[in-house]
């Protein structure tokens, strides 16, 4: 229910407004609230200062030089890595020449050469065995070559030694070795030896050490 704040008086004091030909005309306007149309942030804006500090030069910063620590690194992994070799841990395949036969992780042969992976993972019958007969090189090649392919380095090579390990890493297709074996006859070469080694460089197609023995 409205109540109309106009007394009868009033009403007649303002005839003409409120009663037209005598009847009472009114014109109402209504409002309904239907509740929360907007909640939220229109808009806001955030002026921050902040102190100003002074640049950096990168070149004052100091440089920590890690090259030491990896060559340490290296060398406790060649170590143990020798160790392996030596002590024959774990030793899963023997490879057996004519006179000595050697204690080896056929992990580590087929992770060096792509002959002994071949012949580990297709032919089970060296598997079944457990050994890989080498007949066709010495022990003590097989010794060097095993050595290397353990610690990534030859020792106490000489020419004769040099020529016949050159050979086996050829058979094994171990590139890395050729390529020692290789830099170490060509410094050696003389015109004594330069025959023999020319025959072993066309022997396996190596053209580089071939034209290196030419030109001795």
């Amino acid at each position: 229910m409205l109540n109309l704040r106009l007394t009868k008086t009033e009403l007649l004091q303002k005839k003409s407004l409120y009663l037209k030909d005598d009847t009472l005309s009114l014109h109402c306007e209504c409002v309904f609230p239907t509740g929360i149309s907007f909640k939220g942030i229109i808009g806001t804006k955030i002026e921050l200062t902040l102190p100003q500090t002074e640049s950096i030069d990168l070149r004052s910063v100091p440089i920590i030089n890690t090259s030491g620590r990896q060559s340490d690194d290296a060398s406790s992994l060649k170590e143990g890595f020798k160790a392996l070799y030596t002590e024959g841990t774990l030793s899963d395949i023997m490879l057996t020449t004519e006179t000595e036969t050697f204690p080896a992780h056929s992990a580590v042969l087929c992770a060096r050469s792509p002959v002994f992976k071949a012949t580990l993972t297709n032919d089970m019958k060296e598997m079944n065995k457990g050994s890989v007969d080498i007949m066709d090189l010495d022990a003590d090649t097989v010794r060097r070559m095993l050595s290397y392919m353990y610690t990534d380095s030859v020792e106490d090579l000489q020419w004769e030694s040099a020529l016949r390990l050159y050979e086996a890493a050829n058979k094994y297709e171990i590139l890395s070795l050729i390529e020692k074996c290789s830099d170490f006859l060509e410094h050696s070469l003389s015109l004594t030896n330069a025959c023999d080694a020319l025959l072993l460089a066309d022997r396996h197609q190596d053209h580089d050490f071939k034209m290196m023995c030419r030109h001795t």
